[in-house]
């Protein structure tokens, strides 16, 4: 539903899908319009796109199947109008990013199975690249922070993970840009008696 700033609904919507889609992220797109992604859960995971105009009328709905699965994570709109969906494989063995046109059709897709690694949040970067968020597992009881930087085709440059002292458990949820063309990224750090 869209509401005003006083919470007050102005308009609501029921996207009528099978009884297993759930949305789980949406942007306003240049247009004025809105793109919801989401999942639809079965054997193997779909994703689920649905585009709107600005009263929440559905404009278009894709799915989008792999043979191993998928799970959608963040879905935002590039400088070029293009749309980025990034998300999981199915059983957290890898990573995905898919490039779309404004119509829906798929321009580049890019596949990366490895294992123990969870994705939270894609973003372009001030230069046009593209950066990601998560975790990696390492040890049995640990993780690292993981961070990925793409090319704007989905073409990975680098990988890092953060693992500070003291803190057994550590994934990143959220990454912005900053003004000075850098990243911040927040999330969670546990130990054994704390947690941050």
């Amino acid at each position: 539903c869209k509401m005003d700033l006083n919470g007050n609904i102005i308009w609501n919507k029921t996207y009528l899908m099978n009884s297993y889609s759930f949305g789980k992220s949406l942007i306003q797109t240049n247009d004025g319009g809105y793109l919801i992604a989401g999942d639809t859960y079965g054997v193997l995971n779909e994703i689920l796109l649905i585009r709107t105009n600005n009263m929440g009328d559905t404009l278009w709905t894709r799915t989008i199947q792999d043979t191993i699965g998928l799970t959608s994570r963040t879905i935002f709109q590039k400088n070029n109008g293009s749309f980025i969906l990034s998300g999981d494989l199915q059983t957290s063995n890898g990573f995905f990013f898919i490039e779309m046109d404004t119509a829906g059709n798929i321009v580049w897709s890019k596949k990366y199975q490895t294992n123990k690694v969870v994705t939270s949040q894609t973003l372009q970067t001030t230069n046009g690249e593209l950066f990601t968020v998560g975790e990696e597992w390492g040890t049995l009881d640990s993780t690292r922070t993981l961070c990925l930087q793409m090319d704007s085709y989905g073409n990975l440059l680098q990988n890092k993970t953060i693992q500070l002292s003291g803190s057994e458990w550590m994934f990143a949820q959220s990454v912005s840009n900053t003004v000075d063309s850098g990243l911040i990224v927040a999330g969670v750090s546990y130990s054994r008696t704390s947690r941050y």
